[in-house]
C-alpha cells in the first residue's frame, strides 16, 4: 500500500473543483493530473530499480527476496475535505489504469474522524463515479472499523454496505461493526454470493478497537461463507506479523487445519494478482479445465496446465502454494 506525494494531488481540489464529479474529471484532466501520474510511475519505477540493486537481482549473489512477488495498492486519505479527497482518487485510478504493478485502489486513515464520518456516502460516491470510468481497476476499501461507544450510533449503521453497495468494493478491510450495520444480513449475503473477501486483522481490532474473541465478526463471516483473508495492518505498530496474526486465530478460534488452508488460499485467490484464478469454483476446490486432470501442486503439470500457469500469475502462485502444501504434509503422512 502505498501513499505517494499527495501534496501535488491536493491542492487541485480546490483550484479544480466543480458541480459535479464529471465537471471536475474533466478539469483536472485538462489541468495536468496526467503529468502527476506520471510522476508516481517514475517513483515506482526508480523504487523497484533501487530494490532490485539492493537485492542483487538477476546476478548469481540475487537474495530471496528477489523472488517474492509485489504489487502496489494506491491509498487516498480520507480525512480530508471531500474536494481534496476527489484528485487523489482520480490520480489513483489513472495510475492503477496505467501501471500494471498498481493492482488497485483503497482509501485510508480514521474511521472515525469528522471528515469521514460526515463525508462517508459522497466517498462512496466517488469510488462509484471511477468505477464507471475505470471498471478493470480493483477497488479495496477500510470498512467498519468502528464499535459502540467509539462514534454515535448513526454511524455504525452502514459503512459495510456503502463499500459494497455504493462504492463496488472487491474487498472491504475490518468488517468489525457489522453486527450493527442496517440489514447486515443482506450485506453479508451479498458478499458471500459475489466473493467480495474481508482483510480480518485480528491484533489491530483488538489494540485499537478493543474488540476481539467472541466480540469480533470473524467467525460469523466464515459461517457465512464470506470470503476472509487474515491481514496485519499496521504492522510495525502492532509489532506483529502474518504467522503470529494466524496463530492467535488458532489460539482464540480453534481453527482446523482445512480451515487454515482455505484462508492461506483465500489470500491469493482474492488477491488483485493479474490473470485468471486456478480455480473455476474456489469454493469447491475444482481446478480451471486446462489443470483438470492434474494433480493440483505436483512439480510438473501437463503441458496445457502449464501453458495456463505461464499466462497467468495469480494461478501459478496458487499451485505453487499448493505445492508448498503438498511438501509440508509430507512431513507428517
Amino acid at each position: 500500500m502505498i501513499t505517494t506525494d499527495n501534496d501535488k494531488e491536493i491542492p487541485l481540489g480546490d483550484k479544480f473543483n466543480k458541480v459535479s464529479y464529471e465537471q471536475t474529471y474533466q478539469a483536472l484532466q485538462q489541468n495536468g493530473i496526467q503529468n502527476i501520474v506520471d510522476d508516481i510511475n517514475q517513483q515506482i519505477a526508480n523504487e523497484q530499480k533501487y530494490m532490485k540493486k539492493s537485492l542483487a537481482c538477476g546476478t548469481t549473489q540475487a537474495k530471496a527476496g528477489c523472488h517474492v512477488t509485489q504489487r502496489y495498492q494506491y491509498t487516498a486519505l480520507r480525512t480530508l475535505p471531500a474536494n481534496e479527497i476527489f484528485p487523489q482518487l482520480v490520480a489513483g485510478f489513472m495510475l492503477a489504469n496505467q501501471n500494471p504493478l498498481v493492482v488497485g485502489v483503497n482509501i485510508v486513515g480514521a474511521e472515525d474522524d469528522r471528515y469521514t464520518l460526515e463525508q462517508y456516502q459522497q466517498q462512496m460516491e466517488m469510488f462509484a463515479f471511477l468505477h464507471k470510468k475505470f471498471p478493470n481497476v480493483k477497488i479495496s476499501i477500510h470498512a467498519g472499523e468502528l464499535k459502540p461507544g467509539l462514534v454515535p450510533p448513526k454511524y455504525l449503521n452502514n459503512h459495510i454496505a456503502g463499500a459494497v453497495n455504493i462504492a463496488q468494493a472487491n474487498r472491504i478491510g475490518h468488517g468489525v461493526d457489522i453486527p450493527y450495520e442496517n440489514n447486515a444480513k443482506q450485506t453479508i449475503k451479498t458478499m458471500a454470493d459475489q466473493k467480495i473477501a474481508v482483510e480480518i486483522n485480528l491484533s489491530s481490532n483488538a489494540e485499537i478497537l478493543g474488540v476481539e474473541g467472541k466480540q469480533h465478526p470473524f467467525m460469523y463471516y466464515l459461517k457465512h461463507n464470506v470470503p476472509v483473508v487474515l491481514s496485519t495492518d499496521d504492522e510495525g505498530i502492532l509489532r506483529t506479523d502474518l504467522t503470529r496474526e494466524y496463530q492467535r486465530a488458532v489460539e482464540t478460534y480453534h481453527l482446523s487445519y482445512p480451515t487454515l488452508k482455505n484462508l492461506a488460499r483465500n489470500s491469493i485467490t482474492y488477491s488483485f494478482l493479474d490473470g485468471d484464478s486456478l480455480w473455476a469454483n474456489a469454493s469447491t476446490l475444482t481446478p480451471v479445465a486446462a489443470c483438470k486432470g492434474d494433480k493440483i501442486g505436483i512439480k510438473t503439470p501437463s503441458t496445457t496446465c502449464k501453458n495456463f500457469l505461464d499466462k497467468n500469475p495469480k494461478a501459478k502462485l496458487q499451485w505453487h502454494l499448493e505445492h508448498q502444501f503438498g511438501q509440508f504434509e509430507q512431513q507428517y503422512n
